[in-house]
């Protein structure tokens, strides 16, 4: 008789069950780490994007046009 015989079948299921569980928290862990990964990598490439939107808007501004696109005052903008 070994020892494994002596546990009573319930224990087996219950730590069946544990294991399981754990498995599946585990996946779903995974796949929420995923989603936030794969939200933030779309987040970076519309950023990108805007910012050549932005690059071209600017792109050919002289330094007083520049200035006051940016937010100064016409007086400081020479």
């Amino acid at each position: 008789m070994s020892l494994l015989s002596l546990v009573p079948a319930k224990v087996w299921i219950a730590l069946a069950l544990l294991i399981a569980v754990a498995g599946v928290y585990k996946a779903g862990e995974w796949r929420g780490y995923q989603t936030g990964k794969t939200e933030q990598l779309k987040a970076s490439v519309e950023a990108l994007r805007s910012r050549q939107g932005v690059d071209d808007a600017t792109k050919n501004l002289d330094d007083r046009a520049l200035c006051l696109r940016l937010g100064g005052m016409p007086d400081d903008c020479r």
